[in-house]
Protein backbone atom coordinates (compact mmCIF):
# COMPACT_ATOMS: atom_id res chain seq x y z
CA UNK A 1 0.00 0.00 0.00
CA UNK A 2 2.96 2.59 0.73
CA UNK A 3 4.49 1.82 -2.42
CA UNK A 4 1.18 2.10 -4.39
CA UNK A 5 0.41 5.40 -2.53
CA UNK A 6 3.76 7.14 -3.72
CA UNK A 7 3.13 6.13 -7.25
CA UNK A 8 -0.02 7.91 -6.91
CA UNK A 9 0.92 10.65 -5.38
CA UNK A 10 4.19 11.10 -8.53
CA UNK A 11 1.79 10.48 -11.10
CA UNK A 12 -0.92 13.32 -9.23
CA UNK A 13 2.30 15.81 -8.81
CA UNK A 14 3.04 15.51 -12.52
CA UNK A 15 0.00 16.02 -13.99
CA UNK A 16 -1.17 19.22 -12.08
CA UNK A 17 -1.02 21.75 -14.67
CA UNK A 18 -1.35 25.43 -13.44
CA UNK A 19 -2.11 27.63 -16.13
CA UNK A 20 -2.57 30.63 -14.19
CA UNK A 21 0.69 30.45 -12.18
CA UNK A 22 2.88 28.26 -14.31
CA UNK A 23 6.66 27.78 -13.52
CA UNK A 24 9.06 29.70 -14.72
CA UNK A 25 12.01 29.24 -15.57
CA UNK A 26 13.52 32.48 -17.85
CA UNK A 27 13.69 35.57 -16.32
CA UNK A 28 13.38 39.32 -17.25
CA UNK A 29 15.73 41.51 -16.43
CA UNK A 30 16.79 45.08 -17.78
CA UNK A 31 20.08 44.79 -19.09
CA UNK A 32 20.21 48.82 -18.69
CA UNK A 33 20.61 48.32 -15.11
CA UNK A 34 23.00 51.08 -13.02
CA UNK A 35 25.27 48.84 -10.67
CA UNK A 36 25.62 45.66 -9.96
CA UNK A 37 21.83 43.84 -9.67
CA UNK A 38 22.08 40.50 -8.78
CA UNK A 39 22.22 38.57 -12.49
CA UNK A 40 25.45 40.36 -13.21
CA UNK A 41 27.74 37.24 -14.24
CA UNK A 42 30.02 36.80 -11.73
CA UNK A 43 30.51 33.29 -10.83
CA UNK A 44 31.56 30.32 -12.63
CA UNK A 45 32.73 26.48 -12.22
CA UNK A 46 35.88 26.20 -10.39
CA UNK A 47 37.81 24.77 -13.01
CA UNK A 48 36.67 27.37 -15.35
CA UNK A 49 38.09 29.81 -12.22
CA UNK A 50 41.38 27.85 -12.76
CA UNK A 51 41.59 28.68 -15.91
CA UNK A 52 40.73 31.82 -15.78
CA UNK A 53 43.90 32.49 -13.07
CA UNK A 54 46.05 30.58 -15.37
CA UNK A 55 45.04 33.55 -17.89
CA UNK A 56 43.71 30.58 -20.11
CA UNK A 57 40.51 32.15 -20.36
CA UNK A 58 39.20 35.46 -19.82
CA UNK A 59 36.99 36.67 -17.23
CA UNK A 60 33.70 35.43 -17.11
CA UNK A 61 32.04 38.69 -17.22
CA UNK A 62 33.55 38.48 -20.80
CA UNK A 63 32.80 35.30 -21.76
CA UNK A 64 29.01 35.63 -21.53
CA UNK A 65 28.43 39.50 -22.53
CA UNK A 66 27.01 41.84 -20.77
CA UNK A 67 23.62 40.40 -22.01
CA UNK A 68 23.08 36.87 -20.74
CA UNK A 69 19.92 35.13 -20.64
CA UNK A 70 19.12 34.61 -16.82
CA UNK A 71 17.63 31.58 -16.34
CA UNK A 72 16.05 30.07 -12.74
CA UNK A 73 15.53 26.29 -12.42
CA UNK A 74 12.47 25.31 -10.13
CA UNK A 75 14.47 23.81 -7.37
CA UNK A 76 16.16 27.54 -7.34
CA UNK A 77 19.90 28.29 -7.33
CA UNK A 78 21.94 25.16 -7.83
CA UNK A 79 25.51 23.74 -7.34
CA UNK A 80 28.84 23.03 -9.67
CA UNK A 81 29.81 19.83 -10.48
CA UNK A 82 29.08 16.27 -11.38
CA UNK A 83 28.33 14.25 -14.35
CA UNK A 84 25.05 13.37 -16.39
CA UNK A 85 25.25 9.89 -17.26
CA UNK A 86 22.70 9.03 -20.31
CA UNK A 87 22.15 6.51 -22.59
CA UNK A 88 21.29 6.36 -26.57
CA UNK A 89 20.09 3.01 -28.60
CA UNK A 90 22.59 3.97 -31.70
CA UNK A 91 25.49 6.43 -32.93
CA UNK A 92 22.64 8.24 -35.00
CA UNK A 93 20.36 8.41 -31.58
CA UNK A 94 23.51 11.03 -30.25
CA UNK A 95 21.71 14.02 -32.14
CA UNK A 96 19.63 14.16 -28.90
CA UNK A 97 22.62 16.44 -27.86
CA UNK A 98 21.93 19.08 -30.27
CA UNK A 99 18.05 19.09 -30.99
CA UNK A 100 16.85 18.06 -27.60
CA UNK A 101 19.08 18.80 -24.81
CA UNK A 102 20.89 21.83 -26.66
CA UNK A 103 18.98 23.54 -29.40
CA UNK A 104 19.45 26.98 -29.47
CA UNK A 105 16.88 28.78 -31.21
CA UNK A 106 16.40 32.89 -31.65
CA UNK A 107 12.81 32.60 -29.39
CA UNK A 108 11.90 29.62 -26.81
CA UNK A 109 8.99 28.15 -24.91
CA UNK A 110 8.17 28.15 -21.70
CA UNK A 111 7.89 25.28 -19.82
CA UNK A 112 3.60 24.96 -20.36
CA UNK A 113 4.02 26.48 -23.93
CA UNK A 114 3.34 30.29 -24.04
CA UNK A 115 4.90 32.53 -23.71
CA UNK A 116 7.54 32.70 -26.04
CA UNK A 117 10.68 34.37 -24.40
CA UNK A 118 13.69 35.46 -25.60
CA UNK A 119 16.84 32.96 -26.54
CA UNK A 120 19.81 33.92 -28.69
CA UNK A 121 17.67 36.93 -29.59
CA UNK A 122 17.46 39.46 -26.76
CA UNK A 123 14.31 41.22 -28.12
CA UNK A 124 12.37 41.33 -31.51
CA UNK A 125 9.58 43.52 -33.31
CA UNK A 126 6.89 42.54 -35.26
CA UNK A 127 5.36 44.47 -38.49
CA UNK A 128 1.75 45.52 -38.24
CA UNK A 129 0.59 42.56 -40.83
CA UNK A 130 2.91 39.86 -39.41
CA UNK A 131 4.94 39.38 -42.48
CA UNK A 132 8.01 41.27 -41.15
CA UNK A 133 10.26 40.20 -38.29
CA UNK A 134 13.08 41.87 -37.02
CA UNK A 135 15.51 40.04 -34.28
CA UNK A 136 18.44 42.08 -31.97
CA UNK A 137 20.75 39.26 -30.84
CA UNK A 138 22.97 39.72 -27.21
CA UNK A 139 25.70 41.92 -26.83
CA UNK A 140 28.78 39.99 -26.00
CA UNK A 141 27.74 36.78 -26.62
CA UNK A 142 30.37 34.36 -28.51
CA UNK A 143 30.45 30.68 -30.38
CA UNK A 144 32.32 28.47 -28.22
CA UNK A 145 35.35 28.95 -29.62
CA UNK A 146 34.98 32.24 -28.05
CA UNK A 147 34.10 34.23 -31.57
CA UNK A 148 31.24 36.69 -31.71
CA UNK A 149 27.89 35.31 -32.47
CA UNK A 150 26.57 38.17 -35.05
CA UNK A 151 23.79 38.66 -37.54
CA UNK A 152 26.29 36.99 -39.93
CA UNK A 153 25.78 34.17 -38.78
CA UNK A 154 22.23 34.34 -39.44
CA UNK A 155 22.51 35.54 -42.65
CA UNK A 156 25.66 33.30 -43.84
CA UNK A 157 22.89 30.54 -43.31
CA UNK A 158 20.50 31.75 -45.86
CA UNK A 159 22.73 33.35 -48.40
CA UNK A 160 25.72 30.41 -48.75
CA UNK A 161 23.32 27.04 -47.48
CA UNK A 162 19.44 28.04 -48.57
CA UNK A 163 20.33 29.66 -51.63
CA UNK A 164 23.54 27.90 -52.62
CA UNK A 165 22.08 24.46 -52.41
CA UNK A 166 18.83 25.11 -53.46
CA UNK A 167 17.13 24.28 -49.97
CA UNK A 168 13.26 25.00 -49.18
CA UNK A 169 13.42 24.64 -45.45
CA UNK A 170 9.93 24.77 -43.35
CA UNK A 171 11.24 27.83 -41.17
CA UNK A 172 11.23 30.07 -43.98
CA UNK A 173 7.78 28.77 -45.99
CA UNK A 174 4.59 31.19 -45.74
CA UNK A 175 2.21 29.47 -48.26
CA UNK A 176 3.77 28.00 -51.33
CA UNK A 177 6.67 30.99 -51.00
CA UNK A 178 10.08 31.16 -49.09
CA UNK A 179 10.96 34.03 -47.15
CA UNK A 180 14.37 36.09 -46.93
CA UNK A 181 16.82 36.96 -44.68
CA UNK A 182 18.37 40.43 -44.44
CA UNK A 183 21.22 42.05 -42.03
CA UNK A 184 19.96 45.37 -40.43
CA UNK A 185 23.14 45.65 -38.72
CA UNK A 186 25.87 43.39 -36.46
CA UNK A 187 23.09 42.43 -33.99
CA UNK A 188 19.82 43.00 -36.07
CA UNK A 189 18.44 40.93 -38.44
CA UNK A 190 15.17 40.63 -40.74
CA UNK A 191 12.64 37.90 -41.92
CA UNK A 192 10.61 39.05 -44.39
CA UNK A 193 8.09 37.23 -46.22
CA UNK A 194 5.34 37.84 -49.26
CA UNK A 195 2.44 37.39 -47.31
CA UNK A 196 1.27 37.44 -43.20
CA UNK A 197 3.01 34.52 -41.15
CA UNK A 198 1.07 34.76 -37.98
CA UNK A 199 2.88 31.56 -36.80
CA UNK A 200 6.42 31.94 -37.69
CA UNK A 201 7.57 32.92 -33.90
CA UNK A 202 6.18 29.47 -32.97
CA UNK A 203 7.22 27.57 -36.12
CA UNK A 204 11.03 29.41 -35.14
CA UNK A 205 10.71 28.29 -31.02
CA UNK A 206 9.61 24.40 -32.39
CA UNK A 207 12.74 24.27 -34.72
CA UNK A 208 15.08 21.81 -34.52
CA UNK A 209 13.09 19.93 -31.00
CA UNK A 210 12.58 16.79 -33.54
CA UNK A 211 14.64 14.93 -35.70
CA UNK A 212 13.26 14.95 -38.24
CA UNK A 213 13.95 18.75 -38.57
CA UNK A 214 17.67 19.92 -37.66
CA UNK A 215 17.02 23.72 -39.60
CA UNK A 216 20.03 25.33 -37.71
CA UNK A 217 19.82 28.55 -38.70
CA UNK A 218 22.57 30.15 -36.46
CA UNK A 219 25.51 29.06 -37.86
CA UNK A 220 29.42 30.04 -37.17
CA UNK A 221 30.12 31.87 -40.39
CA UNK A 222 33.86 32.34 -39.24
CA UNK A 223 34.53 28.75 -39.98
CA UNK A 224 32.46 26.88 -42.14
CA UNK A 225 33.22 29.34 -44.65
CA UNK A 226 36.91 28.00 -45.17
CA UNK A 227 35.15 24.86 -45.65
CA UNK A 228 32.40 26.16 -48.12
CA UNK A 229 32.61 24.88 -51.94
CA UNK A 230 32.70 28.36 -52.98
CA UNK A 231 33.72 30.83 -50.47
CA UNK A 232 36.50 28.32 -49.23
CA UNK A 233 39.93 27.98 -49.39
CA UNK A 234 40.41 25.25 -52.17
CA UNK A 235 43.63 24.23 -50.66
CA UNK A 236 42.27 23.65 -47.48
CA UNK A 237 39.79 21.71 -49.17
CA UNK A 238 41.46 19.85 -51.07
CA UNK A 239 43.32 18.75 -48.01
CA UNK A 240 40.62 18.37 -46.32
CA UNK A 241 39.09 15.62 -49.33
CA UNK A 242 42.35 14.05 -48.71
CA UNK A 243 42.35 13.12 -45.44
CA UNK A 244 38.97 11.92 -44.42
CA UNK A 245 38.68 10.18 -48.40
CA UNK A 246 35.93 12.40 -49.49
CA UNK A 247 35.00 12.80 -52.94
CA UNK A 248 34.00 16.49 -53.58
CA UNK A 249 34.20 20.03 -51.79
CA UNK A 250 30.37 19.76 -51.03
CA UNK A 251 31.14 16.12 -49.37
CA UNK A 252 34.13 18.05 -46.95
CA UNK A 253 31.42 20.51 -46.49
CA UNK A 254 29.00 18.18 -45.12
CA UNK A 255 31.57 16.72 -43.08
CA UNK A 256 32.65 19.66 -41.17
CA UNK A 257 29.46 20.14 -40.04
CA UNK A 258 28.89 17.16 -38.65
CA UNK A 259 27.18 17.05 -35.04
CA UNK A 260 30.26 15.21 -33.62
CA UNK A 261 32.61 17.73 -35.40
CA UNK A 262 34.73 18.77 -32.32
CA UNK A 263 36.19 21.74 -33.99
CA UNK A 264 32.81 23.14 -34.85
CA UNK A 265 31.57 25.89 -32.60
CA UNK A 266 28.35 25.53 -30.76
CA UNK A 267 26.15 27.39 -28.87
CA UNK A 268 25.48 24.47 -26.56
CA UNK A 269 25.60 24.08 -22.93
CA UNK A 270 28.13 21.18 -23.10
CA UNK A 271 30.56 20.91 -26.55
CA UNK A 272 32.26 17.31 -27.64
CA UNK A 273 36.18 18.03 -26.66
CA UNK A 274 37.47 15.02 -28.18
CA UNK A 275 35.91 12.59 -30.58
CA UNK A 276 36.05 8.80 -30.38
CA UNK A 277 35.36 6.38 -32.69
CA UNK A 278 33.62 4.35 -29.70
CA UNK A 279 31.17 4.67 -27.30
CA UNK A 280 30.91 6.39 -25.08
CA UNK A 281 31.05 10.20 -26.31
CA UNK A 282 31.78 12.94 -23.73
CA UNK A 283 30.35 16.56 -23.48
CA UNK A 284 31.86 19.36 -21.67
CA UNK A 285 30.89 22.40 -20.46
CA UNK A 286 31.30 25.23 -22.91
CA UNK A 287 32.97 28.21 -21.18
CA UNK A 288 31.52 30.84 -23.44
CA UNK A 289 27.81 29.81 -22.53
CA UNK A 290 26.10 32.32 -22.61
CA UNK A 291 23.15 31.62 -19.75
CA UNK A 292 23.54 32.77 -16.23
CA UNK A 293 21.41 32.03 -13.07
CA UNK A 294 19.88 34.72 -10.84
CA UNK A 295 22.61 34.88 -8.91
CA UNK A 296 24.92 35.65 -12.24
CA UNK A 297 26.74 32.14 -12.17
CA UNK A 298 27.14 30.89 -15.35
CA UNK A 299 25.60 27.69 -16.34
CA UNK A 300 25.44 24.94 -16.97
CA UNK A 301 26.13 23.67 -13.31
CA UNK A 302 27.02 20.28 -14.46
CA UNK A 303 30.39 19.30 -15.30
CA UNK A 304 29.79 16.87 -17.98
CA UNK A 305 27.34 14.95 -20.12
CA UNK A 306 28.80 11.22 -20.87
CA UNK A 307 26.17 9.12 -23.64
CA UNK A 308 26.90 5.91 -23.99
CA UNK A 309 24.96 3.61 -26.32
CA UNK A 310 22.67 0.23 -25.21
CA UNK A 311 20.36 -1.48 -27.19
CA UNK A 312 17.15 -0.70 -26.56
CA UNK A 313 15.78 -4.09 -24.75
CA UNK A 314 19.29 -3.29 -22.54
CA UNK A 315 18.67 0.38 -21.64
CA UNK A 316 15.80 -0.09 -18.98
CA UNK A 317 18.33 -3.11 -17.42
CA UNK A 318 21.18 -0.71 -17.21
CA UNK A 319 19.29 2.20 -15.86
CA UNK A 320 17.82 -0.76 -13.09
CA UNK A 321 21.55 -1.26 -12.21
CA UNK A 322 22.03 2.41 -11.61
CA UNK A 323 23.96 3.15 -14.70
CA UNK A 324 22.27 6.54 -15.26
CA UNK A 325 21.54 9.51 -13.57
CA UNK A 326 18.24 11.10 -15.37
CA UNK A 327 16.84 9.05 -18.31
CA UNK A 328 13.48 9.18 -20.18
CA UNK A 329 14.02 8.59 -23.37
CA UNK A 330 13.79 4.66 -24.55
CA UNK A 331 12.26 3.71 -21.03
CA UNK A 332 9.18 2.02 -21.84
CA UNK A 333 5.97 0.97 -19.53
CA UNK A 334 7.32 -2.45 -20.71
CA UNK A 335 10.21 -2.00 -17.94
CA UNK A 336 7.64 -1.21 -15.07
CA UNK A 337 8.02 -3.99 -12.58
CA UNK A 338 12.23 -3.83 -13.69
CA UNK A 339 12.20 -0.82 -12.56
CA UNK A 340 10.23 -0.44 -9.85
CA UNK A 341 11.86 -3.62 -8.29
CA UNK A 342 15.21 -2.29 -8.35
CA UNK A 343 14.76 0.99 -7.07
CA UNK A 344 15.94 0.54 -3.87
CA UNK A 345 18.84 -1.50 -4.71
CA UNK A 346 20.35 1.08 -6.69
CA UNK A 347 18.90 4.31 -4.74
CA UNK A 348 16.69 5.73 -7.40
CA UNK A 349 13.54 6.84 -8.29
CA UNK A 350 10.91 6.06 -11.30
CA UNK A 351 8.45 8.48 -11.94
CA UNK A 352 5.14 7.71 -13.29
CA UNK A 353 4.58 10.44 -15.38
CA UNK A 354 2.48 10.06 -18.65
CA UNK A 355 4.38 11.45 -22.21
CA UNK A 356 3.21 14.84 -23.39
CA UNK A 357 2.14 13.44 -26.81
CA UNK A 358 -0.23 10.99 -25.08
CA UNK A 359 -0.87 9.41 -28.02
CA UNK A 360 0.87 8.50 -31.60
CA UNK A 361 -2.38 9.21 -33.86
CA UNK A 362 -3.12 12.59 -34.31
CA UNK A 363 -5.77 14.24 -36.64
CA UNK A 364 -4.72 17.58 -39.14
CA UNK A 365 -8.31 18.54 -40.20
CA UNK A 366 -5.94 21.67 -42.48
CA UNK A 367 -3.31 19.52 -44.06
CA UNK A 368 -2.60 22.08 -47.36
CA UNK A 369 -1.55 18.87 -48.82
CA UNK A 370 -0.87 21.20 -52.22
CA UNK A 371 1.65 22.83 -50.04
CA UNK A 372 2.85 20.29 -47.54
Amino acid sequence: PAELAAVQQSRASAQRVDLEHPPVIHRAVDYAAPGRPAWRPRGQAPMLAELVREGRLPPVAQRTGPEPVVLEGVDGIGRYGGTWHRLVNSITDYTTVYWRLSSSNLVRWSPQGYPLVPHVAKAWEVSADQSVFTFELRRGMRWSDGQPVTAADIVYWYEHEIRYFNLQPKLLRAGAAQGRITKVDERRVRFEFGQPNPLFLERLASTGMNSDDHTDHILPAHYLRRFHPVLGDPEVIRRTMEAFELTSPVAVYKRMKHFMNPEHPRLWPWVLHTYKPTSPQTFVRNPYYWAVDAQGNQLPYLDRLVMDIKTNNLIAVAAANGEVSMQERHIRYDDHTLLLGSAAAHDYEVYHWKPSTQSLFTVFPNLNRRID
